[in-house]
């Protein structure tokens, strides 16, 4: 009897010590990992910042490959979702989210882990000669509990790990992947534009037919035009509201007049849009304008602006006023806040 007596005095005695020791122990535990990647920090930010890129280096995905995920949200950036299931228990189920996003900078994400309370991410990018100082942390509360804090103790053994493997996968992906060449620089601008009355027709076309569909659509508001008599005060535009080069476009050709009157089936009495919007003009054919686009894409995103609809141009000289491309002029807008 006094044996089993000694016995739980000992064990109350550990107890307590372990208690004790705990009191002094952090509640929140951070893993770092660190690696030094030969490629700017725009492309390693760009293979993070997308969920669905995560399969190509994601250290969890190599341990099992057959388990489920699921993507919510935007496709990338603040908001974006990543939820998982796996019967592998170094894997389990969970969801990822990226509650703030610096471009090239930093990205913070929110981890949701079976029973566990939410942990918070970060991921750092600093860019130095070409090569890439990149850092992953995982920061975890592990509460007053006792046993808790102990087993945040073996946290960095157990994620840090991964965190190596998966940092040194996106190193080997980042440094390997085609080199990107540096978009030509345009002349954007903000201006404001005032609403126009158009008469137009949105229709869709496959990339090797649009030429033909927009002289058809022309060649119809022409003649609406004509028979209605109303007056034309500016050059054919064209609203992109899809654009889709390996299926179909959606798009609406408009002419500008002074004042609308009924419209048909086919033919829409409109008006274009009016407000902030970013412009440049390109010079050639229809189709060297991609640089154009990028161009206003890489001011839109380095201002601040967002785009709030459907990107129009405006063909102040085309095919049916010089056969020579090189003097085709196309103003190319998108409409922004």
């Amino acid at each position: 009897m006094k044996t089993i007596k000694k016995v739980i005095i000992v064990l109350v005695a550990l107890v307590g010590l372990l208690i004790a020791i705990s009191l002094f122990l952090p509640s929140e535990v951070i893993v770092t990992r660190t690696a030094t990647i030969n490629a700017p920090a725009k492309v390693i930010f760009g293979q993070v910042n997308d969920f669905r890129n995560w399969v190509n280096w994601d250290p969890w995905q190599e341990k099992d490959p057959d388990m489920k995920g699921t993507y919510e949200g935007p496709d990338s950036g603040v908001g974006s979702k990543r939820c998982w299931e796996s019967d592998n228990e170094e894997v389990g189920s969970g969801c990822l989210t990226i509650v703030e996003s610096v471009p090239n900078i930093s990205i913070k994400t929110e981890l949701e882990f079976e029973d566990m309370g939410p942990s918070n991410g970060l991921w750092t990018f600093e860019e130095v000669d070409g090569a890439t100082n990149v850092s992953w942390s995982m920061q975890m509360d592990m509460g007053m509990n006792p046993m808790g804090k102990f087993f945040g103790l073996m946290k960095d053994g157990m994620l840090g790990p991964d965190f190596e493997k998966g940092l040194a996968s996106l190193t080997e992906l980042c440094e390997n992947l085609p080199v990107e060449e540096p978009r030509p620089t345009i002349d954007a601008k903000m201006v404001a534009v005032e609403s126009s009355p158009i008469y137009s027709i949105k229709d869709s076309a496959l990339i090797q037919d649009l030429e033909a569909k927009t002289i058809e659509m022309y060649i119809a508001l022409a003649g609406h035009v004509a028979k209605s008599g109303a007056e034309v005060t500016g050059a054919k535009l064209c609203i992109w509201h899809k654009w889709n080069p390996e299926g179909y476009s959606i798009l609406e050709c408009a002419v500008q007049v002074a004042e609308t009157g009924d419209g048909t089936d086919v033919i829409m009495a409109a008006a274009t849009v009016a407000g902030n919007a970013v412009t440049t003009t390109h010079l050639g054919s229809y189709e060297s304008s991609a640089n154009a686009y990028f161009g206003l894409e890489d001011y839109i995103k380095a201002n601040g602006y967002t785009v709030t609809g459907p990107p129009w141009e405006i063909y102040t000289v085309g095919p049916l006023d010089d056969a020579d491309t090189t003097k085709w002029v196309t103003q190319i807008y998108f409409p922004v806040e």
